[in-house]
């Protein structure tokens, strides 16, 4: 994983930490999975989960604004901001990450085929696909507000179906990727999806 950038505040030994992605169409769902990856237990900014916002640098003005806000409230409150800003639900996040998704797989064969050394394009790739089923499956689970309303308080319920959104989230197989050349490529058949 690439975590374009990290941007540590401190002020009056209170602290931010800023995951600050690339301008471009996915870059808040990315910061938003390397999050994920980098709080979860025993991982390296697990006890400053905290102290950490995620965001994308799409709009200058509106990330200046958090900056000038980070001691101003609570790293909660202001992803909470940038949260609402993004998406009204969590069925538009998944849907754009599907999205995603969708458009890697399709686009993988044609970008790997030409290449001799495929290593940077199938990690980038696998990357992807990584972290989209591991957003769809977090922040489902992190929604309190759809335990409530769908499965009331059932978290067993919850996770069953935040399992089956990673799982729909589209991908080719590693071994696939690197059989990939210009005369061998899979097959329909051989071009599915694993699990």
């Amino acid at each position: 994983m690439v975590c374009p950038f990290l941007i540590y505040l401190n002020k009056n030994d209170e602290e931010r930490l800023f995951l600050l992605t690339r301008d471009r169409r996915s870059s808040y769902l990315f910061a938003k999975s390397l999050y994920f990856c980098l709080t979860e237990p025993t991982s390296i900014f697990e006890t400053y989960k905290n102290y950490i916002v995620t965001m994308d640098s799409v709009n200058l003005e509106k990330t200046m604004q958090i900056f000038d806000d980070a001691f101003n409230k609570s790293a909660g409150a202001l992803q909470k901001i940038i949260d609402q800003s993004k998406y009204s639900s969590y069925d538009g996040l998944r849907a754009d990450a599907m999205s995603i998704a969708t458009e890697v797989k399709d686009g993988a064969f044609d970008k790997i085929r030409p290449l001799e050394d495929k290593e940077i394009i199938i990690r980038e790739a696998v990357g992807v696909w990584f972290l989209l089923k591991k957003l769809v499956y977090v922040q489902y689970m992190v929604n309190k507000a759809i335990l409530e309303s769908r499965y009331q308080g059932d978290v067993k319920k919850q996770r069953a179906q935040a399992r089956e959104y990673s799982k729909a989230i589209p991908f080719i197989a590693y071994s696939e990727l690197w059989r990939c050349s210009g005369e061998n490529l899979p097959s329909n058949k051989e071009n599915t999806e694993e699990e």
